[in-house]
Order: C-alpha cells, then sequence, then structure tokens
C-alpha cells in the first residue's frame, strides 16, 4: 500500500481532458494513490486511482463547515483557494497515509522516490518551492508570501501541522469566502510550508511552455528535458495541444513529448 496520496477534485466531462490518458498512464507507476472527486463517472483507472464520485457543491460544504461561513462562489478554479483546508475538509479519507497533498491532473510524471515512512531525518515537506524577489512582493496587489510553489504537486507529512495549515494564515478565511480565486495554494500557503517543515526534498518540474518541447522525453518511465532530470511535466497553455490517440494501457513508458502535442 503507498503511504502518500494526491487530493485532486475535478469536475466536468473528463472525457474532454485531452491530457488525462497521459496522466493515468504515468501516475499508475507513482508511489503515491491519488483521490479523484468527480461527478464524472470514471471507472477505467489505474488501481492507485480511488474515484469518489460527489458533486462540487458537496466539495464547498465541506469546506463551510470548516471554516463556518458561507462560500457563495463556487466555480472550479475556486477549489486553489480550498487547498489549504483539505487537510481538514478530507481528514478521514487520509488518515492512513503518511504524507498527503494535491494536485493537478493536467501533467505527465516521470519518477519519484518511495515517500520514507517517518523517522529522524525524513524530509516532511516535497515541493519545488522557490524564493520570491522582494520587490514582487512590494508591487504586488494580492497578498503574496516570501515562496511560492506550483500547486500542481505539494505533499506534506500528514500531522497536525499541514491539517491546520488555516491557523497560520489569518486572511485565508476572508479570502476563501471572495467572490474570485485569489491563489491562496501558491501566494499565500508556500510560506507557511517552508516555515512549517524545515526538512524538505526539491521536486523537479517544468512548464510545456518554458522548455524546447523536442528535447523532453519519457524514457523508459523516466522524465527529462534536454538530460535534466523532471518527476513531471506541466502542460499548463499547451493542454489544449494535447492529443492522445490511444487508451491509456496503451501508452507506452518511453515515448518524446512532441508526438503528443498538435
Amino acid at each position: 500500500m503507498n503511504n502518500a496520496v494526491l487530493i485532486i477534485p475535478h469536475f466536468g466531462n473528463l472525457s474532454t481532458c485531452n491530457y488525462l490518458p497521459l496522466f493515468l498512464a504515468t501516475v499508475r507507476y507513482q508511489p503515491f494513490d491519488v483521490l479523484l472527486y468527480t461527478d464524472d463517472d470514471l471507472e477505467d483507472v489505474p488501481q492507485n486511482v480511488i474515484v469518489k464520485k460527489t458533486s462540487i457543491d458537496s466539495i464547498f460544504e465541506r469546506a463551510e463547515e470548516v471554516i463556518g461561513e458561507k462560500i457563495t462562489s463556487r466555480f472550479y478554479y475556486k477549489l486553489c483557494d480550498l487547498r489549504v483546508i483539505y487537510g481538514q475538509m478530507f481528514e478521514e479519507e487520509i488518515s492512513k497515509y503518511d504524507y498527503w497533498g494535491w494536485g493537478d491532473l493536467d501533467v505527465i510524471y516521470g519518477t519519484f522516490e518511495p515517500f520514507p515512512r517517518p523517522g529522524n531525518g525524513t524530509p516532511d515537506l516535497f515541493c519545488n518551492a522557490h524564493k520570491r524577489l522582494e520587490m514582487s512582493l512590494v508591487q504586488s496587489a494580492t497578498p503574496l508570501g516570501l515562496w511560492y510553489a506550483s500547486g500542481h504537486f505539494v505533499m506534506m507529512r500528514n500531522d497536525h501541522r499541514s491539517r491546520l495549515l488555516l491557523e497560520k494564515l489569518p486572511t485565508a478565511k476572508r479570502l476563501i469566502q471572495e467572490p474570485v480565486n485569489r491563489y491562496i495554494d501558491e501566494h499565500l500557503v508556500p510560506t507557511v510550508l517552508v516555515d512549517t517543515f524545515k526538512n524538505r526534498t526539491q521536486v523537479y518540474s517544468t512548464d510545456l511552455q518554458y522548455v524546447n518541447k523536442n528535447k523532453v522525453q519519457l524514457k523508459n518511465g523516466n522524465l527529462d528535458h534536454d538530460g535534466q532530470f523532471l518527476n513531471y511535466l506541466h502542460w499548463y497553455t499547451d493542454k489544449s495541444r494535447v492529443t492522445v490517440k490511444s487508451d491509456w494501457r496503451e501508452i507506452p513508458r518511453s515515448l518524446k513529448i512532441k508526438d503528443y502535442i498538435k
């Protein structure tokens, strides 16, 4: 049994997610489970993908129970603001895991090392945290922390620290109730994570738009760009151009990314 899990809510017709077969084909080899909350009838998935049929309203109702306030604006990207309280919202579902986190579906995975059993010296946090330039903090019109991390993969130790992130973010409850997505997961949470979990491991990733598409490939499950190791690749603005003509079970462990981009 895997000892780590990603929580990924996604609502709407998953058949329109042309990148989903690549996600499923590569997540099946990872040392973590995925709790996929969806209103779609998705049945054919790898063993480590656990589909939870639900509605987006039920997810927001869980969030309201945690913060004790109504959330009137309910839409897909607003879920990013709820990630700060996923540890409380899904406490029962993640209770058997040593690590939990959140992620996205528009990625293709390379390899991750198995997550270590908790003990002295083992990492508490796995993400691609980067320090911001001081000028960015001054110029930004929205709340920003000193650190930022991509919202498409964060994994942290499953204890009171990760489950009670909201207690260290006094502005988060107000931002969750605002009618727009405030990117709490990328703007505010990373600084708390880095401050809370001193022992962390760097996760290597990039957005496809920032690299040479002709030089990204999977080699027997290992992902790299021009010889540089990547744990995963985020499709980001290129996800609408991803094209897959085969079932996820038939996608090989060695492939060139350019062959899957229009």
